[in-house]
């Protein structure tokens, strides 16, 4: 004797808006050490480059959005909240060091 069932599965998807705040403050120009003058890939920005550039690979942007803000002496919109990796690539290809922090 068999016995049928059916079973249903309801999925939920969550949506989330993130947004990433990044110093560009002078001192994200030099290495973990406080050495000025290395390469960008050595720099404080170089290696938060390299994270972020690393998350959106790898993050699913489904329901998600990602925002993207620099600060220094003044805090700057890189990007707003999108979905659209190669929008988030460009933003990061413009974050460096460049100022003060504001205190």
């Amino acid at each position: 004797r068999y016995v049928e069932s059916t079973e249903t599965t309801t999925t939920t998807s969550v949506s989330a808006d993130i947004v990433f705040v990044l110093d560009t403050s002078g001192s994200m120009g030099w290495d973990q050490l406080g050495t000025d003058g290395v390469t960008k890939e050595e720099t404080r920005v170089g290696k938060v480059y390299q994270a972020m550039n690393n998350f959106i690979n790898a993050v699913k942007l489904d329901n998600t959005r990602i925002g993207i803000v620099s600060y220094s002496s003044d805090a700057t919109k890189l990007c707003d909240l999108t979905d659209d990796k190669n929008e988030l690539k460009n933003a990061m290809n413009i974050y460096y060091a460049n100022g003060r922090t504001s205190s």
